[in-house]
């Protein structure tokens, strides 16, 4: 029995190595033949929306994301199968609702300002999602004091998931305010005119009687019924009209891009020079940026290797303001507010014995 199982084993050994070697042939050349590399960074692409590419990080970093936030809102400290794949979901139709929708509307004007978010948040009206939140639920009402503390003290949180989910909500209340804003100019392009208003009253009220039997072709034998190909081409050129599809045209099109005059640039060149000392000495620079800024304030803390070359040879060798300039076809003022060396990462390890039996001499061994 055990010759017998050896055998098997050395076959099966066997088997995986030439299905092996076959896959790793096929593979290769299909690399060969398509000219294509496993190591390009289309492999990464998860798709795209809007023309804009959406890597499997992006989209694997946006779920982590939204199921921290789930966590913390929830109480529970892991989730589902159920639960994982509604979150993909919801990251999912996020993205598109950004990338298609939200982006394109601020483009247009539809946006959110920093004096309305704030209005939102600690104004006379704020926002259902933040009424639900913060409300006492033995008084009901809004316990604005316990919304002004968390917004004090959130920075002290040392693990970031306090900020995390206030930015979280901060970023839900904007785009619903941007989606009621664009739903209400749809509302207010829209109506009817008196005469379809008529129309429409008329063709609801307006009754008939009559009366009709109904024979159902079904009631007919199919034997009484006879017709020939001759009755077929009759019933065909009579229909004709039934069988035509509708003409198809190629269109072809020019597209203007709208670029900035000369005039425009030196306007913005103007107002960047003009900031440009409040900016160096603004003692709450993240209200500052946040209203004469149209990229909200940053905190983040940022490796060399992930700022450009230009800005990362500026702020890793001296402080102050550099610029005005321009990246990105946009002018730029950039202020170094804080150098600090965080680890990016952490090792650890452990190891662990357990005591040979529950006597007081098997723990002390264990611990010797």
């Amino acid at each position: 029995m055990a010759t017998l199982e050896k055998i098997r084993t050395k076959a099966g050994v066997l088997v995986a190595v030439i299905i092996g070697l076959a896959l790793l042939a096929f593979i290769l050349g299909d690399l060969l033949s398509s000219k294509t590399s496993l190591f390009t960074s289309s492999q990464y692409e998860l798709a795209k929306i809007g023309g804009k590419s959406i890597s499997i990080q992006d989209f694997q970093q946006k779920v982590e994301s939204l199921e921290q936030i789930y966590k913390l809102n929830s109480g529970q400290n892991s989730l589902d199968e159920n639960t994982s794949e509604s979150i993909r979901e919801q990251t999912w139709q996020q993205m598109i609702e950004q990338y298609v929708l939200i982006d394109n509307l601020k483009d247009i004007g539809v946006d959110v300002s920093s004096d309305e978010l704030f209005d939102m948040v600690q104004g006379k009206n704020p926002h259902p999602i933040i009424r639900q939140l913060f409300t006492n639920p033995q008084t009901g009402e809004l316990n604005k004091a316990g919304l002004l503390e968390f917004l004090k003290t959130m920075d002290q949180d040392a693990t970031g998931e306090r900020k995390a989910f206030w930015l979280y909500i901060e970023n839900q209340i904007t785009h619903e305010r941007i989606l009621s804003k664009y739903n209400a100019l749809i509302q207010k392009g829209l109506f009817v005119t008196r005469l379809q208003a008529k129309a429409d009253f008329n063709e609801s009220n307006k009754k008939a009687n009559f009366s009709f039997i109904s024979i159902p072709y079904s009631s007919i034998p199919d034997k009484m019924v006879s017709y020939t190909k001759s009755d077929l081409k009759k019933y065909y050129k009579a229909h004709k009209y039934l069988f035509e599809q509708e003409d198809s045209r190629d269109i072809e099109y020019v597209t203007f891009q709208i670029n900035p005059s000369p005039t425009d640039i030196k306007e913005s060149k103007d107002y960047i020079d003009k900031v440009k000392p409040d900016f160096e000495t603004a003692k709450d620079l993240k209200q500052f940026v946040n209203v004469n800024s149209d990229v909200p304030f940053d905190e983040k803390f940022y490796k060399k290797s992930e700022l450009s070359d230009s800005i990362a040879n500026f702020v890793f060798k001296s402080n102050g303001v550099m610029g005005p300039f321009i990246e990105d076809q946009a002018f730029k003022l950039v202020k170094v507010v804080k150098k600090d060396m965080i680890p990016d990462s952490v090792k650890a390890r452990h190891i662990l014995i357990r005591p040979q039996g529950q006597t007081q001499e098997a723990v002390a061994s264990a611990k010797a």
